[in-house]
């Protein structure tokens, strides 16, 4: 037996208590976080893990474009991808100006990942003879955060295409233990009718309502304005890719199918662009258009819209072009594509 006193012999009462405290509060801590992170897995709202429960997804744009892509008979020939920027371009007249069968995949806030992943979703997954992409570049699609432009990764079926593992498993860990999930997660357990977990769906879903876009603030500068509502989506996710490496990998996957990429930069209303050009746009504008044209040694087609007159009648709002100023770009596209040798037949 050992004559030494022990080191709890020598600490006195109050530490013995406050280490029990510790122990008691961390324990606590961690049951919180367990439980927490356990509720969020098992309803899983954003489809991240393989629950048990029965799910209900939301009616966004994207999960609408997703089910309408599955469903399309006779199978689309051609993309038109994009932003909202690009929802003036009518695949009904696109498809009169090439050719081919459009399925319009184009969608808020679409970014470079929302191009790769609807492509290999259409040509890989659905088998869709896809032979021609007319894909319109926001001009801060190469400059603004990766991150913000990351919405595919909310859908099973787009986060498939993606080669994101560690972002997916960044953003799913971060989903576990978000009160914004939570919230979400809970609405759709306390739900008593269809309507209700809609509305709950709608309301939460990473993406926006198919009732209208959310509208801008009409108190923003040019500055501002050229930031677009990038600012209203938010980085969490700490593990970032690059929307020049998927605009590459768009290409590659491309150039591997001998599918043609007709590209172009979305135009502005002729007011804004003048606003614009006492901003750091003209920089943006030269870094995106240089990206494209650079990617012509591998099919890309490059067709400068400024060529094109287009006037205020021809934008709904500084941003978007109106049913009149689509057809226009339509053509120019057509004649820009045909002067480069494309066709059905040659495509």
């Amino acid at each position: 037996m050992s004559l030494m006193p022990s080191l709890d012999d020598l600490l006195p009462d109050s530490d013995h208590r406050g280490r029990r405290f510790v122990i008691a509060f961390l324990g606590l801590l961690a049951l919180a976080l367990l439980i927490h992170g356990g509720f969020n897995a098992l309803v899983d709202p954003y489809e991240f893990y393989d629950s048990p429960l029965e799910r209900e997804r939301p009616l966004t744009v994207r999960r609408l474009k997703l089910e309408l892509l599955e469903r399309a008979m006779p199978p689309p020939e051609g993309l038109i991808l994009g932003s909202s920027r690009v929802r003036a371009l009518d695949p009904r007249l696109a498809g009169e100006r090439f050719g081919v069968r459009f399925f319009h995949a184009g969608g808020p806030v679409g970014g470079a990942a929302d191009w790769l992943s609807f492509s290999r979703y259409a040509t890989s997954e659905l088998g869709h003879p896809i032979q021609l992409l007319l894909l319109g570049v926001d001009t801060p699609s190469f400059t603004s955060q990766p991150s913000l432009w990351l919405h595919p990764v909310s859908y099973p079926e787009l986060r498939r295409q993606l080669r994101y593992p560690a972002l997916i498993r960044a953003r799913s860990l971060i989903h576990l233990w978000s009160p914004h999930q939570t919230r979400l997660s809970w609405r759709l357990l306390t739900a008593r009718t269809d309507e209700e977990v809609r509305r709950a769906r709608v309301r939460f879903a990473g993406d926006w309502r198919l009732d209208g876009f959310r509208p801008r603030n009409p108190s923003l500068d040019a500055e501002q304005i050229f930031q677009g509502n990038l600012e209203a989506h938010h980085s969490h996710w700490g593990v970032e890719p690059s929307h020049h490496a998927d605009f590459e990998a768009l290409v590659d996957f491309a150039a591997e199918r001998g599918i043609t990429v007709v590209s172009f930069i979305t135009p502005e209303a002729p007011r804004l662009r003048r606003a614009l050009e006492q901003t750091s746009y003209p920089e943006a504008r030269a870094r995106t258009e240089e990206i494209l044209r650079g990617a012509r040694d591998r099919g890309v087609l490059f067709c400068d819209l400024d060529l094109l007159p287009l006037a205020a009648n021809d934008f709904v709002d500084p941003h978007h072009l109106s049913r009149g100023g689509g057809a226009k770009v339509l053509r120019m596209l057509q004649v820009c594509a045909e002067r480069r040798g494309w066709g059905p037949e040659a495509g």
